[in-house]
């Protein structure tokens, strides 16, 4: 089996590491999607450690698309995403066009260490836009021959600006949005035409 560590820190969205959750219908597992920036060492050792893993499963290499590829552009991403409507994942993530992601998924439970490999128990520190440093491996669907990336161990190295999307960003205080008692303060759309009624 192929181990990957990152040595530069890396940054990290959609965290789901105090316990496992299922996905679409799927199994139970933990995980974490990893960003990383198209020059980085990193993500040349990965798509070293990805080969390697066709070359052992398989005997050859294999172009990888879609779901089957664990390595994808976040501008491409984003791409697909506009065209189906929706709002971008990567747009609070500078310079998006120059990163790819990866997510890395285990079912059983990936140990986690700070910043000075002290076992780390406190996981509400592993926040969207975080810096860590994760240990994974590459392993191969043999009958689909597709890619998948296996997460062992994280460590955390420093907070980072968040990475999240979505309304949280323009929601304003939770002063203005409850006011004093009986929030009133929250009349919304006060002195327009009801459309409801």
């Amino acid at each position: 089996m192929t181990y990957f560590t990152t040595e530069t820190p890396v940054r990290i969205m959609f965290p789901n590491l105090k316990k496992p959750r299922a996905q679409r219908g799927g199994a139970e597992k933990y995980g974490v999607m990893v960003l990383v920036h198209k020059d980085s060492k990193e993500l040349q050792q990965l798509k070293d450690a990805v080969v390697d893993v066709m070359m052992e499963k398989w005997g050859k290499t294999v172009k990888l698309t879609g779901r089957y590829s664990p390595i994808k552009s976040c501008a491409a991403a984003d791409a697909v995403r506009a065209a189906e409507g929706k709002a971008p994942m990567f747009g609070k993530l500078e310079n998006a066009a120059d990163y790819y992601f990866f997510n890395a998924q285990s079912h059983d439970r990936p140990g986690f260490v700070d910043s000075k490999v002290q076992p780390l128990v406190d996981l509400s520190v592993f926040q969207s836009g975080c810096y860590v440093r994760v240990n994974v491996n590459p392993y191969a669907w043999k009958e689909e021959e597709g890619i998948s990336i296996g997460l062992n161990h994280v460590q955390f190295v420093s907070e980072g600006d968040s990475l999240m999307t979505g309304n949280t960003g323009n929601a304003g205080t939770p002063q203005a949005a409850f006011g004093g008692l009986g929030g009133a303060a929250a009349a919304v759309g006060a002195g327009e035409d009801d459309i409801f009624g």
